[in-house]
């Protein structure tokens, strides 16, 4: 099994964030990129900052929302969240720490992913703007 998916089902985490995190790393969010992938023909741009081509690794890492959610996530933990991949995005939960320590970082991290996918959909389908405030 996967090392971050036995973590990531956990009883204080709601399953829609796992659920949101799961899809994420197997690269199954109904991003612009994946339903091109599956043959659907639409013209793909992030519907945030109209400039770049809507891909996981660009809405839930790169944005300029997103990028502010994880540098405030990051300040508030104290701990830097490597942006590098979506994979990497656990890498901040420290290793040498009480369950319930270790359980608030994951619940974390995936409300984080959680809300940027919420956020995205806000905007795309209802016209909402969405602040980092």
């Amino acid at each position: 099994m996967l090392p971050w998916a036995d973590r990531i089902w956990n009883s204080c985490i709601p399953p829609s964030h796992s659920f949101s995190y799961w899809r994420l790393m197997h690269g199954k969010m109904p991003t612009n990129e994946n339903l091109r992938k599956k043959g659907c023909v639409i013209v793909s741009v992030c519907c945030f900052c109209l400039n770049s081509v809507e891909t996981l690794e660009h809405l839930f890492l790169h944005y300029t929302f997103a990028s502010d959610l994880w540098t405030w996530l990051g300040e508030k933990l104290h701990r830097s969240i490597d942006r590098i991949s979506i994979a990497s995005l656990l890498n901040c939960i420290p290793t040498h720490c009480s369950s319930q320590v270790s359980d608030i970082y994951l619940a974390a991290i995936l409300h984080t992913v959680h809300i940027i996918w919420l956020a995205r959909n806000a905007f795309r389908f209802q016209s909402q703007v969405q602040s980092i405030r």
